[in-house]
């Protein structure tokens, strides 16, 4: 049943790298979504008392997600119908 949809995007001729790449640049471009309110819950202390991020812990997630965001803007235009 799991391998369904796979053969049929196969049967399809669709280009597995480009539809890989696809996928990455969909999901790179989902991470601030998932990522801001892990954040935020990140430096609630209601929920974690005194284990809160510090500077330096948001710092790298805020980082990560930039990174990402850098590397969607630069691999969307492979994503594009005609980019290479």
């Amino acid at each position: 049943m799991l391998l369904i949809p796979p053969t049929l995007l196969m049967v399809t001729g669709l280009d597995p790298l480009r539809l890989t790449l696809a996928t990455i640049v969909l999901t790179v471009i989902a991470l601030p979504f998932i990522a801001f309110p892990l954040l935020v819950i990140l430096n609630d202390p209601h929920y974690l008392k005194r284990r809160t991020n510090g500077r330096l812990g948001n710092a790298l997630v805020v980082l990560v997600i930039l990174g990402g965001a850098v590397m969607a803007i630069i691999a969307l235009p492979l994503v594009i119908p005609g980019g290479r």
